[in-house]
């Protein structure tokens, strides 16, 4: 594993809005990007939901959790307007530059680095109001470099600001027949990497990371600012989509295990052909998501392909500077996006907590389906969950202790039914984050079907514990 590599999450949708993250900001507007729900809403009802959006979607408790959960770093986003009326031309947009003076103080309380983006991309299709047209008609690659300079000089002797990423995504032109695809030509973009790289370097001093994006295009970047003048660059990866992916390979594969291996080979693949440049390289963004499912595949083999998915990806990305998991959270907990979900079943010490530390151990939350009929019906697996616990929660103690002598097992029993639900939930939460293995039964079936076991699965979940 990487020494003192950063092992983190994105915090994608908080500073700039993002309709997967967050639908319900969206929802009932018509609106499927920052700039149109802005039309949808007027200035006033924009800033007045964004606002409120920004105190209540990550605070300090989620840097907490990102800790405890074995992160050492978050990648955050942070938008062109980030200095609202004291940046240049931020129209109806809400700046944001006191969270972002916040996230780094919280990152710092509890030793994360933080990465900081900015949330342009070059050459990618959109909206002219996004920047994303780097066009020099209307100034906006000099006013991304002179927001990177303002955020280089602004963090330059704290303890936390670990680097810059001069756009979020990038996207350059390639010949396809007798025409050219979307995107940026790759001499501009270069030439905007090379003046970004300057302005940080001006306003930050040698030590923060310069990140540049490979725009998807890994085999473009040999020898590129390999000169000893560039010091401290990255070259960054994004490995989060399973479409982009797959039309690098040229077809689609499907979801399953052949499939999977022909995408991590090409992850491989991709990121092999980005280290030729001589560069660090790190992986800005990757997720749990495959390919739609083949139309044999139960909705639980998918769960277990995924965590196989996310498996193979991790010791794909051991040795690699830096990885950031795409995303912390979103309000609708998706399995494959969400850090709390995705990554809930990988014990602490995958992920290590800190570069140099010893990898750790933490506990875990687990639900375990019980016979209904005969007791033999019992899984191996359900037995040696059982006997691994350090304390069983049930619903009733005398039903679980008849399994457990069938089994003839040994394990501490506590009574958590409808009646006591609310005030077992904090205490076996402690005992999670303390290292404790604690296992959730119903008197017979699946907890969480109808007994309290949802709401126990939905506070650890919260407080970003493995279930």
């Amino acid at each position: 594993m990487a020494e003192n590599a950063l092992h983190g999450v994105n915090l994608t949708g908080w500073l700039t809005l993002e309709p997967w993250v967050t639908p319900e900001l969206f929802s009932g507007s018509g609106a499927l990007d920052e700039p149109s729900l802005v039309t949808s809403l007027g200035a006033r009802g924009y800033r007045e939901v964004v606002r409120r959006h920004r105190a209540r979607f990550v605070t300090r408790d989620d840097f907490s959790r990102i800790a405890s959960r074995g992160f050492n770093a978050v990648r955050l986003p942070i938008p062109w307007y980030v200095f609202g009326e004291g940046g240049p031309n931020p129209g109806p947009y809400l700046g944001c530059i006191e969270d972002v003076d916040q996230a780094l103080e919280w990152a710092e309380e509890i030793d994360l680095k933080v990465v900081f983006v900015l949330a342009v991309n070059p050459g990618v299709p959109g909206d002219e109001q996004t920047w994303n047209n780097f066009t020099d008609e209307r100034g906006i690659r000099e006013n991304s470099l002179w927001v990177l300079s303002q955020l280089g000089s602004r963090y330059a002797s704290r303890m936390g600001f670990f680097g810059i990423e001069v756009a979020d995504d990038a996207r350059i032109q390639t010949r396809r027949g007798l025409g050219v695809t979307d995107g940026l030509p790759g001499h501009l973009l270069r030439n905007y990497y090379r003046a970004a790289y300057d302005r940080v370097r001006e306003a930050a001093g040698p030590d923060p990371v310069v990140i540049l994006p490979d725009a998807g295009i890994p085999t473009d970047w040999r020898r590129f600012m390999a000169q000893r003048q560039y010091q401290n660059v990255w070259l960054d990866c994004h490995l989060d989509k399973p479409s982009a992916i797959m039309a690098n390979m040229g077809y689609a594969p499907g979801a399953n295990t052949l499939g999977l291996r022909r995408i991590m080979a090409e992850i491989h693949r991709h990121i092999r052909e980005d280290q030729k440049s001589g560069l660090p390289v790190m992986v800005g963004k990757w997720s749990s998501a495959l390919p739609i499912a083949d139309a044999a595949m139960t909705p639980e083999g998918r769960v277990a392909l995924e965590r196989i998915y996310s498996s193979e990806q991790l010791t794909a990305y051991e040795k690699l500077p830096a990885w950031f998991f795409q995303t912390w959270k979103t309000t609708g907990r998706l399995s494959s996006w969400d850090a709390r979900v995705a990554l809930s079943s990988f014990e602490r010490g995958a992920l290590l907590l800190r570069a140099g530390a010893h990898l750790l151990m933490t506990g875990i939350l687990s639900v375990v389906g019980t016979p209904i009929g005969n007791l033999e019906d019992a899984s191996p697996r359900v037995r040696r969950t059982l006997g691994e616990a350090d304390v069983i929660l049930c619903e009733d103690t005398r039903v679980t202790a008849r399994l457990l002598s069938a089994f003839d097992l040994h394990v501490p029993l506590v009574r958590c039914d409808e009646n006591v639900i609310a005030s077992r939930v904090a205490s076996a939460l402690e005992r999670i984050e303390a290292g404790e293995r604690v296992a959730f039964v119903s008197d017979a079936g699946m907890p969480g079907v109808s007994d309290p076991g949802q709401r126990l699965v939905d506070a650890a979940l919260d407080a970003g514990l493995p279930v």
